[in-house]
């Protein structure tokens, strides 16, 4: 049986079409946990429990609720503690998965026993409409490809477990209010190796974004992931070192863009000095963010990628993204 986790915060709006792409799999053996992590007595709470009720008949279907609001990586906990299923798996209330998901991911599972996870290429939608892609392309342990920000699963929903391997790692890190899937996965790569399945199965949307973190929020996300994973960083080279500090204080300064926050943007610039200096293509996406702030060029190149990938995707694929984003 595979254990499907959904944390849901805030966007109780989202959470049918999360729970109907689960129960219109191909593989049946699956019970869903939602994980209710808002306020008792707050508007979302109120209505989230309406929603709830119309799935109170059905069997595959619990229904956990927080006493208060504690993060999503508790949330994550609290359905991985319930859960009764060989496998593992989560999906972000806002996202979804296509309907072989679950099938695939059993069936590649058992046939290849020396791995403990797995996951798959996946789409990224925005206002309806196809944005994106994230290929997964490699299989093994990508710990240092993914503490360098070389690596992506695309999506937390992507994540897919033997039960037993997401137990021995005592699951998720409840410090971590962001970058919880990556502070996981590589506590993972310590013990397990990774399956990749180069086809769509799970979509991802950036409709969203109420749940985003506030700038000094994200300030100290980064900071405990510097702290967390001091001794694997120390482990890194020089240059690696380097890489790394700059990378982390370029999303940083990307978000600082992005949120117009203009008292942060100095100190960003600053501290990626002391690592390296910006290249070309750095310096022109920071333009280019800047830009965007006031005129939305993003449109034009998200309409670049639409016609690109609606060349490439398959037409059964593109009918199950257009059922589920009228939900």
């Amino acid at each position: 049986m595979v254990s499907v986790i959904i944390p849901t915060y805030n966007r109780a709006n989202y959470i049918v079409r999360a729970i109907l792409s689960v129960l219109n799999q191909t593989y049946k053996n699956f019970e869903i946990i939602v994980v209710d992590d808002n306020d008792p007595g707050s508007e979302a709470r109120a209505e989230l429990e309406i929603i709830m009720k119309k799935f109170k008949k059905n069997s595959k279907i619990r229904y956990v609720k927080h006493l208060k609001n504690m993060n999503g990586a508790v949330a994550r906990n609290t359905g991985i503690n319930v859960a009764n299923g060989e496998y593992i798996t989560f999906l972000d209330d806002d996202d979804y998965f296509l309907n072989t998901r679950l099938e695939k991911m059993v069936r590649l599972l058992d046939e290849n026993r020396d791995y403990d996870a797995i996951y798959s290429s996946s789409i990224v939608t925005k206002n309806k409409k196809i944005i994106g892609e994230n290929l997964a392309l490699k299989s093994g342990k990508m710990k240092n490809e993914l503490l360098m920000n070389e690596f992506s699963f695309g999506t937390g929903s992507n994540m897919f477990f033997r039960a037993d391997a997401i137990r021995k790692i005592k699951g998720f890190d409840e410090s971590f209010l962001r970058h919880q899937d990556i502070e996981t996965m590589i506590r993972f790569f310590s013990v397990g190796k990774l399956l990749a399945v180069n086809e769509y199965l799970v979509v991802k949307t950036q409709d969203d974004r109420r749940n985003e973190p506030s700038m000094s929020e994200y300030i100290k996300v980064k900071e405990n992931y510097f702290k967390s994973f001091e001794k694997e960083i120390e482990k890194l080279t020089e240059d690696e070192k380097n890489k790394f500090y700059k990378k982390n204080y370029c999303e940083l300064l990307e978000a600082s863009i992005r949120k117009n926050d203009k008292n942060n943007y100095d100190r960003f610039i600053s501290e990626i000095k002391k690592y390296g200096t910006l290249g070309c293509d750095e310096i022109i996406r920071i333009i280019l963010l800047k830009i965007n702030n006031y005129v939305k060029i993003e449109k034009i190149k998200y309409f670049i990628k639409r016609v690109k990938l609606q060349l490439k995707i398959d037409n059964k694929t593109k009918k199950q993204i257009s059922y589920y984003e009228k939900l």
